[in-house]
């Protein structure tokens, strides 16, 4: 699915019947798993290996499409850099529950890989025996590869979190700090607003720069404490 220029992915069942003289595909969606395969003109006959080339073009699918999730991921990386929005956040989400459902996956294919090698249900040849190795090592790197970007983004989206959250605090402290520098001089005003007698005469013509230079100090020492105390 594609989700602006990102793509996202959810994974769907295949069901492979092996028969004694036929062998039957069942998934509700075309896939270009089995297309592959029939590129490949692999002999039907042989159901075993037609199986085994299925699982394994699956496998190599999944890695094809990891590859291209990580190349995603990396560019959204970079613009996180310049900026934060929320699109991107949503385009690390879809990323997310693609790895998602690929581990799903990928652990259900490790699940049935394991059982072809216990079982002697299906026969194998010595080559089919080769290509159901190969098959457990891409499904093997597949789930390995998820796993390690699941680790790393979510690593990410954590250490996102919490510049988020130190960018929030850090604009609520300037907010807070901008606050205390206005009051200082707005209780200065009030005190010589007020209808009482004060030391700096109403007639002066230089009592206004005396008031402002109070409250000046007033913000002077409020900084230097605020500085030795480390918070601005």
């Amino acid at each position: 699915m594609n989700h602006g220029q990102f793509d996202s992915y959810i994974t769907i069942p295949i069901g492979i019947i092996l028969g004694t003289d036929y062998i039957v595909t069942v998934c509700n969606q075309s896939t270009n798993s089995l297309e592959n395969v029939i590129k490949k003109n692999v002999n039907t006959s042989m159901k075993s290996r037609f199986a085994l080339e299925i699982l394994f073009s699956i496998s190599t699918q999944y890695i094809e499409k990891l590859k291209q999730l990580n190349k995603q991921r990396l560019k959204i990386e970079n613009n996180l850099r310049d900026s934060l929005t929320n699109k991107q956040l949503y385009d690390l989400m879809e990323i997310e529950k693609s790895l998602v459902y690929f581990l799903t996956s990928l652990k259900g294919n490790g699940d049935i890989i394991t059982k072809l090698f216990r079982t002697n249900s299906v026969k194998l040849y010595e080559d089919d025996k080769d290509l159901l190795e190969d098959v457990k090592i891409e499904n093997n790197q597949g789930i390995e590869t998820t796993e390690l970007y699941t680790r790393i983004l979510n690593s990410i989206t954590g250490s996102y979190s919490s510049l988020i959250s130190n960018e929030l605090n850090n604009t609520m402290k300037t907010l807070t700090l901008i606050t205390v520098f206005l009051t200082l001089p707005t209780l200065v005003f009030s005190f010589f607003g007020m209808n009482v007698t004060l030391p700096i005469a109403d007639q002066d013509p230089f009592s206004w720069m005396i008031i402002l230079i109070l409250a000046l100090i007033f913000i002077a020492l409020i900084r230097l404490a605020l500085w030795r105390r480390r918070i601005s």
